[in-house]
């Protein structure tokens, strides 16, 4: 039986809805380069409000195929059960509850996932699979060719199969492959650092994007909106997985910083026009914000 395509996010819907309007489904999608026009309706308005279940679908859905040129899903598979394990532990800091190692460590290697899972992503690194592709295609001809001549035919037509699948199907398995493998050495690199959870004080509000962990290497800098009430970050000093208030100050830098690493959306639970309105002046970090950040 042939599975039907699921509908995959980009950006877990999970994580997404700590973004919500409060006691809600919906977010405030803002795009880029459009003018400010808020309402219900995607395409027309700007932000517009809609209902996680349409918001960061992913093209693909995370298709690959076997070698026998069926369709299936098992890199989705795996993304899920990364999401499935950190989720109670995401659950706990939006409640702003203490979290074990164990659960940072299911984090990290969350946002690990969050970074990989991107379709942006895919286009900055197809130049390295292209390459990776070629040389594994070229290493199953020539496994090929030295079977053939020593008569094991059997091997050789295996590897003529396997040349020709990564020919045609061998970029999209590399990319997806490389999204729930590798990431040990990363993970375990984050969770060296201390990191906090710096808490939004009343009237502020924290948003995120399409690219919620950003650019700057996850090694030195990692800078993660939790939900609109919290951030995670690296910590130079103090105890390790401790929560601290945050003033508007600290909101407004977090926020730039999100906002600059966003490449075509900015997801909120406020239709708020200072968004919009930084966003397109780039979001000067050095300067005052005290009429930038709206008091609900």
């Amino acid at each position: 039986m042939t599975r039907e395509k699921p509908n995959h996010h980009e950006i877990p819907r999970h994580y997404l809805r700590g973004f919500c309007e409060s006691d809600t489904s919906f977010v405030w999608v803002f795009e880029r380069g459009r003018p400010f026009r808020p309402g219900c309706k995607s395409g027309k308005f700007n932000p517009a409000k809609l209902g996680l279940k349409c918001v960061a679908i992913r093209p693909d859905g995370y298709a690959a195929r076997t070698t026998d040129g069926k369709t299936h899903y098992d890199y989705e598979d795996a993304l899920q059960k990364i999401e499935i394990k950190a989720t109670r532990a995401i659950n706990k800091i939006r409640a702003f509850k203490e979290i074990e190692t164990a659960e940072k460590e299911s984090i990290a290697q969350y946002i690990l996932m969050m970074e990989k899972r991107r379709t942006s992503r895919d286009a900055t690194m197809l130049s390295q699979v292209e390459k990776a592709t070629s040389e594994v295609v070229e290493a199953a001809q020539r496994e090929m060719r030295k079977a053939a001549l020593e008569g094991l035919f059997a091997k050789a037509l295996e590897m003529r199969n396997q040349a020709a699948y990564l020919e045609s199907d061998g970029n999209t398995w590399f990319l997806r492959e490389s999204m729930v493998k590798d990431i040990g050495l990363v993970q375990q690199e984050m969770c060296r650092h201390l990191w906090e959870f710096v808490k939004a004080p009343p009237g502020d509000y924290f948003v995120t994007s399409d690219n919620p962990v950003g650019n700057e290497g996850l090694r030195a800098c990692l800078i993660f909106p939790v939900s609109q009430n919290v951030v995670l970050k690296y910590a130079d000093k103090g105890k390790d997985l401790a929560y601290r208030p945050a003033d508007p100050e600290e909101v407004f830098k977090l926020n730039a910083y999100t906002i600059s690493q966003a490449e075509e959306k900015i997801y909120s639970a406020h239709p708020d026009e200072w968004i919009h309105r930084r966003w397109a002046e780039g979001y000067c970090i050095g300067s005052s914000h005290d009429t930038d950040i709206a008091v609900l």
